[in-house]
C-alpha cells in the first residue's frame, strides 16, 4: 500500500509539474506594418500622444491621461474605456519611451472585466525609418491571461486587435479622420484596406 500510494503521488506530480509550465506561459505576438508617411508622424501619434490613444483605436470609446499626466513620456499613464458605461476598462503606464530610437514599453497596470494578468503583461511600439518617406510599425504584445489557461485561445483575438489598431493609425496619420468605437466609420476603413490588398500585417509569434 505504502509503495502504491509513492506511485500515485510520484505520477501526480509528473503531470501536475507539466501543466503548470504551460499554464505559465508567456505568449508572444509580433505585428509589422509599413505606413506611407514620415517615423516622426507616426510616432508622434502612436506614442507621443499617449492620451489619445482613442483617435484611432477602434474598440475604445473614449481616452484620458490620469494620475496628473500631460504628455507621453516615462511614468504618463492613461485610462481607455471599451464601453459607454466605463466597466471595461485597461489603465496602461509607459514604461520607457526613447524619441531617438522611437521605442516605446507599455504596461498594463490595471484591467477591468478583462482577463489579463497585468503583472506579466506589456507591449511594445516600435517605429522604423525605412528612408524612402515611409516608416513600419511595429506592436510586440507579451502577456499572460487570468486564468493562464485562455493564453493560448486568446491569441487569434488578440492578433486581430492588433492588426486593427495598426490600421487605425495607418488611416489616421494618413486622412487625420478619428476612428474609434464611436464614429462608425470602420466598415468602410477596413473595405477600403482591403480593396487595397493592405489588410493584414505581418505577423510572428
Amino acid at each position: 500500500m505504502k509503495n502504491l500510494k509513492s506511485f500515485l503521488l510520484t505520477s501526480a506530480v509528473a503531470f501536475i509539474l507539466p501543466l503548470s509550465a504551460v499554464s505559465q506561459k508567456l505568449h508572444t505576438i509580433t505585428v509589422k506594418r509599413v505606413i506611407n508617411a514620415p517615423a516622426e508622424k507616426v510616432w508622434k501619434v502612436a506614442a507621443q500622444d499617449y492620451g489619445e490613444i482613442s483617435n484611432w483605436n477602434r474598440y475604445l470609446y473614449t481616452s484620458e491621461y490620469v494620475e496628473g499626466s500631460l504628455i507621453g513620456e516615462t511614468g504618463a499613464q492613461r485610462m481607455c474605456d471599451f464601453n459607454e458605461k466605463g466597466s471595461q476598462w485597461l489603465k496602461e503606464e509607459i514604461g520607457n519611451l526613447d524619441n531617438e530610437k522611437m521605442e516605446m514599453k507599455n504596461l498594463v497596470v490595471g484591467a477591468g472585466k478583462f482577463p489579463i494578468d497585468t503583472d506579466y503583461s506589456y507591449a511594445y511600439t516600435r517605429v522604423k525609418d525605412n528612408g524612402d518617406n515611409t516608416s513600419t510599425l511595429s506592436y510586440e504584445y507579451v502577456y499572460r491571461t487570468k486564468p493562464a489557461f485562455m493564453g493560448g485561445m486568446a491569441k487569434g483575438k488578440f492578433k486581430k486587435m492588433l492588426n486593427d489598431l495598426q490600421i487605425g493609425v495607418d488611416h489616421y496619420v494618413i486622412t487625420g479622420e478619428t476612428v474609434n468605437a464611436t464614429t462608425g466609420n470602420w466598415k468602410a476603413i477596413k473595405k477600403k484596406y482591403k480593396q487595397e490588398g493592405r489588410f493584414k500585417g505581418e505577423f510572428s509569434s
